[in-house]
C-alpha cells in the first residue's frame, strides 16, 4: 500500500524549493527495442503472490562500481517505497538524491500468483559497465485497491552507466489506456529527480521532472508539495520502446586530458561515425553494444577514419581507442 514516511523518501510534505538550479543532465528521447532482462537477480519474492512495499521499506541493489548521480558517489542504491523510487545516499544519512522513472505504487499483479517482479543485473566489461533494474509486468495497488483486480500492467527499466554517470529510463509494454486510477490527480506518471532532500526538514535542494508530450519531453522544475497543471506534468504514458537518455556530459575517466587524441562525430548517427586519431602511432579501435558485444575490432590510424553503423539496431553503443591506462571511449547513439 502507499507510504509516504519521512524515513524514506517523502513525496507528500515536501517544503520545495531553493531557487531553481540548471538540471545537470541533457535530456535525449528516442526509440530502441525494449529488451526484458534475462538472467537478472529478483528483488521481490518468487513466492509471495501478495507482494507489494519493498520489504523493511528498501530493496538494496549492489551496483558493482562507483556511481555518481549528482554529488552522490554510491556503491549501492535503494530502490524505495512505494517500490518505484531509486534512492541514491544512505537513509541513515542527513539527505539523499532521488529519482523516479515511473511514479505509482506497484505491487504483484495477481491474487493468486506471482507474475510480477522488480530485477537488477550488471552487465558489460570494466569501466562501461551498466547496471539495469526492471520492473516487470508490475500491477498497481490502487486499482486493487479500488477494485479487487488487475487490468493495468506496466514494464520499464532504469540502466545506470558505469563512468560517464548517464542514466536512462527505458519503458516497455503496458496496458494503461487512462491512468488516472493509478496516477493520483495527475492521469499520467510523474517522472522526476530530487537531489539533496534533507531528511529533517523535509525539505530538498532542487527538484525536476518531465513534462509536455511523452514522445518529445522537457524538462521543468517542479514543486511536488503543490498539484501541477497541465503544463507541468507528462501528457500521456511513455510508449513502448521509448527511451529517455539522461546525459552528464561526463565521456570517460581522464578523458579531459586526453581529448584531444580520439574524438568522434556524430555522438548521435544514422548511417556512419566519423573517428579521428590524432596519434602517428596507430591503436586498436573497439566499439561494444550495451550487452558488451564486441561490433568493430580495427586498427585505427592518424586522421579520419570512417565506421558504417547502419545496419546496427539502434541503441548506445562504446568507440574504445587505446590500451590499458591510455584507454579512450566515446558513447554514440544510433537513431
Amino acid at each position: 500500500m502507499k507510504q509516504f514516511s519521512i524515513s524514506l523518501l517523502f513525496i507528500a510534505g515536501l517544503h520545495l524549493l531553493s531557487p531553481g538550479q540548471e538540471f545537470p543532465y541533457t535530456l535525449t528521447t528516442f526509440t530502441d527495442e525494449y529488451v526484458p532482462l534475462s538472467e537478472a537477480i529478483a528483488l521481490t519474492p518468487s513466492d509471495d503472490p501478495t507482494w507489494d512495499d519493498p520489504q523493511g521499506g528498501t530493496y538494496l541493489v549492489p551496483l558493482g562500481f562507483s556511481f555518481t548521480m549528482m554529488n552522490r558517489t554510491v556503491s549501492n542504491v535503494a530502490i524505495i517505497d512505494p517500490g518505484c523510487q531509486v534512492g541514491f545516499g544512505s537513509l541513515s544519512a542527513d539527505s539523499v538524491n532521488a529519482l523516479s522513472p515511473y511514479f505509482a505504487d506497484v505491487m504483484n499483479g495477481n491474487s493468486d500468483s506471482v507474475v510480477s517482479a522488480i530485477f537488477y543485473t550488471v552487465d558489460g566489461i570494466t569501466g562501461n559497465r551498466i547496471c539495469k533494474m526492471e520492473w516487470q509486468n508490475v500491477g498497481f495497488y490502487e486499482e486493487f485497491n479500488a477494485t479487487g483486480g488487475f487490468t493495468l500492467f506496466s514494464n520499464y527499466q532504469v540502466w545506470l552507466y558505469e563512468g560517464t554517470g548517464d542514466i536512462e529510463f527505458r519503458y516497455g509494454p503496458n496496458t494503461i489506456i487512462d491512468g488516472t486510477l493509478i496516477h493520483d490527480q495527475w492521469g499520467s506518471p510523474l517522472i522526476f529527480f530530487i537531489r539533496d532532500f534533507v531528511i529533517s526538514t523535509q525539505t530538498t535542494t532542487d527538484s525536476w521532472n518531465l513534462r509536455g508530450d511523452a514522445a518529445n519531453p522537457t524538462v521543468g522544475v517542479v514543486d511536488l508539495n503543490s498539484k501541477p497543471g497541465l503544463e507541468d506534468i507528462l501528457l500521456g504514458e511513455p510508449t513502448e520502446g521509448l527511451v529517455y537518455h539522461f546525459d552528464t556530459g561526463i565521456v570517460g575517466i581522464n578523458e579531459t586530458e586526453k581529448a584531444s587524441l580520439f574524438s568522434v562525430f556524430p555522438t548521435i548517427a544514422e548511417s556512419s561515425v566519423m573517428t579521428y586519431w590524432s596519434s602517428h602511432t596507430p591503436t586498436v579501435l573497439r566499439v561494444y553494444d550495451q550487452q558488451g558485444k564486441l561490433m568493430i575490432n580495427s586498427q585505427l590510424t592518424f586522421g579520419n577514419n570512417l565506421s558504417n553503423v547502419s545496419e546496427w539496431p539502434a541503441g548506445v553503443y562504446y568507440f574504445t581507442a587505446g590500451e590499458g591506462p591510455a584507454l579512450q571511449t566515446k558513447r554514440v547513439i544510433r537513431k
